[in-house]
């Protein structure tokens, strides 16, 4: 009995529950019930089921089974739309009576889903899943990501105060020689350099100094692999990067690790088309051996070395991308591998799938996707992580004052198992 409910839900899903436009739903619902997102880590993400009484008892099933097994203390909104709220409480039972989010529409039934049921996740950078692969990957990332963070029950330790930088995600880490930790905002394009005294118990800031990149060659970047020959010139390029106020050259993270210094940045360029102009980017990671470099040349990927290309990365018959995640960074494996989240367009491609974390090695003046860790989870934000000699530490930006951006950093001493594992496999957070 079991294996012929899985077949015929196998059957079922591509034709009734997922084959819809669930931004436009998604629109629809939020301007006419106002439904609910609030998460428990105060973020919003929901999950929303659409039931019509008008559907076959089959869809029934599956529906169920997303509610029944939601765990109590759950990181996420749990939504039921449906066009008939007793017929809902009769074949959703417990789940949906404990449910305090049930809303009566019947309008979106024949609007957009053709009298069908239906169901989607939103995360909480408001994008739509509604396939059942992707729902559940952000299912149990939502779960993951509230145990992960439950980890962090120790006291924050201030390290300073601060009213430059932004916010995560767009601060990352990375330990220096010298007792120095750089702090880099990708957003605001800034960069702190501290001195660090360790103590038994915790870290000190004795020197601390903000750094603005400057590209002291620039034509040499702009110059790099991947322009064509449409593309306007440098020159031009600069002209227009000022009147549109867009960054030419953008540095994303510093990464040091055993005498090499690794940057990531992108190069945006333009090229004229139809009266239009046209702007694109490429991505990059630039390196540089030195045992110590001063500050300001820390932060220009002009003086580095070598190049790599971050393009499409071909790996076993699929192509995967890196570029959404370019302002993450990366963590290094050994000298020329370094450790990137993935994801994998459709055909269009459009709505990209995570696909899990890529071993690039870099070579050639491009990088090569070696391997995938398909069960690498997709919500642990590795800016936040910080490893210092032999601690882990989560380092964040708390605001006190939002009209003036007052606020300060602190750290937090960090001991998650899913993050001792990953340690075993690479040499920096």
């Amino acid at each position: 009995m079991k294996k012929r409910l899985l077949y015929t839900l196998f059957f079922l899903l591509p034709y009734g529950l997922f084959a819809q436009d669930y931004a436009a739903i998604d629109q629809y619902l939020q301007t006419n019930l106002d439904l609910k997102g609030q998460a428990a880590e105060g973020e919003d993400e929901s999950l929303t089921l659409l039931l019509t009484v008008n559907d076959c008892d089959n869809c029934i099933p599956l529906l169920y089974s997303y509610l029944k097994n939601i765990p109590k203390n759950k990181p996420y909104a749990v939504n039921i739309v449906t066009d008939n709220i007793a017929y809902a409480k009769k074949v959703l039972g417990d789940a949906a009576a404990s449910n305090d989010h049930l809303y009566h529409n019947a309008t979106v039934f024949t609007t957009f889903l053709a009298g069908r049921s239906g169901l989607y996740f939103k995360d909480m950078n408001g994008a739509i899943f509604g396939d059942k692969q992707d729902i559940q990957i952000k299912l149990k990332n939502a779960q993951d990501r509230q145990a992960f963070f439950g980890n962090l029950n120790k006291k924050p330790q201030v390290l300073l105060q601060d009213s430059l930088l932004s916010s995560i995600p767009f601060i990352s880490s990375t330990a220096l020689p010298n007792n120095q930790l750089l702090v880099f905002d990708s957003k605001m394009g800034l960069g702190l350099f501290l001195d660090i005294k360790e103590h038994p118990d915790s870290l000190a800031v004795v020197h601390s100094q903000y750094y603005t990149p400057m590209f002291t060659n620039p034509t040499k970047l702009f110059h790099l692999s991947g322009a064509t020959s449409e593309d306007v010139s440098f020159e031009e390029m600069q002209k227009i990067a000022l009147a549109i106020h867009t960054h030419m050259i953008k540095l994303y993270t510093i990464t040091y690790w055993d005498g090499q210094y690794y940057a990531t940045f992108s190069i945006t360029r333009a090229f004229k088309k139809d009266n239009q102009t046209k702007l694109y980017s490429t991505y990059f990671v630039g390196t540089k051996k030195a045992e110590h470099l001063d500050p300001q040349t820390t932060l220009d990927p002009s003086t580095y070395d070598h190049y790599y290309r971050l393009e499409d990365l071909p790996y076993e018959g699929n192509t995967y991308r890196m570029t959404v995640y370019a302002g993450a960074k990366p963590q290094i494996v050994d000298g020329n591998k370094l450790n990137w989240r993935l994801r994998m367009p459709n055909n269009q491609g459009l709505n990209q799938r995570y696909s899990g974390l890529g071993t690039l090695e870099l070579q050639d003046k491009t990088a090569q996707l070696i391997a995938i860790d398909p069960a690498f989870e997709e919500f642990i934000d590795l800016n936040l992580l910080l490893k210092w000699k032999n601690k882990t530490y989560y380092l964040s930006r708390q605001i006190t004052d939002e009209a003036t951006n007052q606020g300060y950093l602190f750290l937090r001493e960090f001991n998650s198992p899913y993050i001792n594992d990953y340690l075993q496999k690479v040499k920096t957070l």
